[in-house]
């Protein structure tokens, strides 16, 4: 099984995607914010980030860049709720190997997982 940490914001959102992943993968942990996730990180040492863009303190983008900064090959998926083309291809630039648009269905976010840890 894959060890994934989730980081989003909306507990209703955090629970649609555990739910979507755990019978497949072991979710390590949740972070609601870019600074849980970096410490996640750094404590779980999972396989795979699944990360929000659209975080309370704005810092989404920033803490995937800081987590691809400090381990490179950590896969970071990225959720977001809307396609920007700029942060797109900035995060691209910085090594984020999947983008999805929200919502996204089990077969997307599996096939994600499944992509970026192969």
């Amino acid at each position: 099984m894959v060890e994934v940490v989730v980081v989003e914001d909306a507990p209703l959102q955090q629970m649609l995607i555990q739910e979507l992943i755990r019978h497949d993968h072991s979710i390590v942990g949740v972070a609601g914010d870019g600074d849980e996730a970096i410490d996640l990180v750094e404590q779980r040492d999972p396989d795979v980030v699944i990360m929000d863009l659209n975080l309370p303190d704005g810092n989404g983008t920033i803490a995937t860049r800081w987590l691809k900064f400090v381990t490179p090959d950590l896969p970071v998926i990225i959720l977001t709720s809307m396609v920007n083309k700029t942060i797109q291809k900035e995060l691209n630039e910085h090594g984020v190997e999947e983008y999805l648009v929200k919502p996204v269905s089990k077969e997307e976010i599996l096939e994600a997982i499944e992509t970026v840890t192969q």
